[in-house]
């Protein structure tokens, strides 16, 4: 996943699009086409962040950034598996 959110983050699509929109926002560099691209490439490196094995005990969830917490109900933790890891004390 690591890999996968580096070479998203790094394209040079993504790095284009968001100097020209931050340079010029709403004056026209900022365009619908050069937004699509933005997003695309934000969308990538957003699903870059999934395991597509999910995280453990809780195969359903697979953003390795953020999920529910096992034991916290709604409650959210960031990098789950890392939380959860340490919560059992299996570090």
């Amino acid at each position: 996943a690591v890999g996968e959110f580096t070479s998203s983050a790094s394209a040079p699509a993504l790095q284009e699009a968001m100097v020209s929109c931050m340079q010029d926002p709403g004056q026209g560099a900022c365009s619908k086409m050069l937004l699509r691209r933005l997003n695309e490439a934000l969308r990538r490196t957003e699903r870059a962040f999934l395991d597509p094995q999910g995280l453990p005990g809780r195969k359903w969830f697979r953003h390795i950034l953020q999920a529910p917490g096992l034991y916290l109900g709604y409650g959210a933790d960031m990098f789950p598996g890392i939380c959860q890891a340490i919560r059992d004390g299996d570090v």
